[in-house]
């Protein structure tokens, strides 16, 4: 009951940036995000987060994909991992060519070409690092081990969106419509191979 009610809940709330952000009313609150996110713009972080934007792209979600079917004894797992990433890539072209919205062009640090809702970096990166955390869970590390490896790739989540607004190549909308569109997608897909015991 308790994943329904959060597969609920993230899907009204990214619906609900959704059409705010189609009424063109988010503005005031992106542009605030993005100033309290840049108050430190140095050369420093900036390299920081351009290193860590990279694991939010399309060579790290492959490579991660590749190192699954390497390292993974379960086989079961790593095509799970791979169906996975190709649904969260999909569904993350699909819902962009539906808004179409504008990059903010004038904020770029970095050259990005496409639409800009929802952040495909965030997104994915919250549909594959988070399906891996509940991978984590389900097998037999030790409780501690478990907590460790949630945090590190939690927080590498986390930081793939910062970075993603920092470095001007989305809005903070985007990101955090991003997250939520995953989190709803994750819960369903779960569900599906739990009651298909492919896991």
């Amino acid at each position: 009951m308790k994943r329904w009610v959060i597969f609920s809940l993230s899907l009204i709330l990214f619906l609900i940036i959704s059409y705010l952000v189609s009424r063109g009313v988010t503005t005031s609150f992106d542009m605030n995000i993005y100033k309290i996110i840049t108050f430190s713009n140095n050369n420093i972080f900036t390299s920081f987060l351009k290193f860590v934007t990279f694991f939010g792209g399309e060579y790290a979600i492959i490579l991660v994909i590749v190192l699954s079917f390497i390292l993974i004894k379960n086989k079961r797992y790593s095509f799970c991992i791979l169906l996975d990433g190709v649904f969260i890539v999909l569904l993350n072209y699909i819902v962009k060519n539906l808004f179409m919205r504008d990059r903010p062009f004038d904020l770029m640090i970095i050259k990005e070409d496409g639409y800009s809702f929802p952040s495909g970096h965030s997104m994915v990166s919250a549909g594959i690092y988070g399906f891996l955390i509940y991978l984590i869970w389900k097998s037999n590390f030790s409780k501690k081990i478990k907590i460790i490896f949630t945090v590190c790739l939690l927080t590498l989540i986390l930081l793939i969106g910062i970075s993603r607004i920092y470095l001007g190549v989305h809005f903070p909308t985007d990101v955090l419509a991003g997250y939520l569109f995953s989190i709803s997608f994750l819960i369903v897909f779960t569900f599906i191979i739990e009651k298909r015991k492919v896991i």
